[in-house]
């Protein structure tokens, strides 16, 4: 919201966190690097369009886009923002209703498609047109200890994707009940919906999803943040951190580094052995609500949200 209280979109520099430009209005929201757009639904069966122009700036900077209020994040090239077009989504696919909370959407970039969800189903739109090609329900029921147990399909809650490896990863909030929440993840073939694995966890989970595989952090209930990995679409190992609540994960294929970002530090892993290399203090622990909400791989750094404003952390 802005001072008039109108929801805008807001997007800012990696680099220094440079406020560069607002779209009026916002909501979920994904981008397509590759083809430089960035897809907000901005009202429920509405998906707005808007495209950049240019890739980056003479500097090879890069920007953030974020709506205010949100932790949905993408990074691409600085330009200005005009909306290219408006395309309407089916209200239904007959004879079913879509029905259920809208959740951020993800983009393949491989083929430029949009998947976007309502309640438990998936759909792969066109977002030139807004046809949905085609859709997928899912069926996960809510898990055992949860006062609902058994009942399902469970709404989508936020889903991962991995193009070039053909991966997505849909969450879902499976135990609600007290004393501890959690978190089921299932793994699909990005073209044909095979279910490939599940993992179930404690607590919130914070993945990041890049080169075949997924990473990311729980909160279990001894009360140990565990860093965990996925491949080829299966849990593969994990291993136990500090005994402070995770707030992000963010990943870095091309130096082997996973950053797993605790409530008063970030910690630094091998991808392949999940060993601890470095942790150090963020700075942030005095702070309330705060999130990491990814790795710029140009400036480098890590970016958090805190208070309601940008943070970035450089990182050697």
């Amino acid at each position: 919201m802005d001072g008039q209280d109108r929801l805008v979109t807001a997007v800012y520099a990696t680099d220094d966190g440079r406020l560069l430009h607002t779209i009026d209005g916002g909501g979920v929201l994904a981008v397509d690097p590759t083809r430089q757009r960035v897809y907000v639904e901005r009202r429920p069966g509405g998906l707005d369009l808007t495209e950049t122009y240019g890739r980056q700036d003479s500097a090879g900077r890069h920007a953030t886009v974020m709506p205010a209020g949100r932790r949905e994040l993408a990074t691409f090239g600085t330009a200005d923002f005009e909306v290219a077009g408006v395309a309407e989504l089916p209200d239904s696919l007959e004879p079913v209703a879509l029905t259920g909370p809208t959740r951020a959407p993800v983009v393949d970039t491989q083929t430029g498609h949009v998947l976007v969800f309502r309640g438990p189903t998936v759909l792969r739109v066109d977002p030139e047109t807004g046809q949905a090609l085609t859709s997928f329900d899912t069926a996960v029921v809510y898990s055992e200890g949860d006062r609902r147990a058994g009942d399902g399909p469970v709404p989508i809650e936020r889903a991962f994707i991995d193009p070039p490896s053909r991966l997505v990863y849909l969450s879902f909030a499976t135990r609600e009940s007290a004393p501890w929440a959690g978190h089921t993840i299932d793994a699909y073939h990005l073209d044909t919906f095979v279910h490939l694995g599940r993992g179930e966890y404690d607590t919130d989970v914070f993945p990041a999803a890049e080169g075949g595989r997924l990473f990311g952090q729980t909160w279990n209930r001894n009360g140990f943040a565990v860093a965990w990995q996925w491949r080829d679409g299966a849990p593969f190992s994990t291993r136990m951190g500090a005994a402070m609540p995770p707030i992000g994960t963010a990943v870095d294929v091309e130096t082997d580094r996973l950053f797993a970002v605790n409530t008063t530090h970030v910690r630094v892993l091998d991808i392949d052995t999940m060993l601890p290399q470095r942790t150090v203090p963020h700075g942030l622990d005095e702070a309330h609500d705060v999130w990491l909400v990814g790795h710029d791989r140009t400036s480098g750094k890590l970016v958090f949200v805190a208070d309601g404003a940008l943070y970035l952390l450089g990182w050697p």
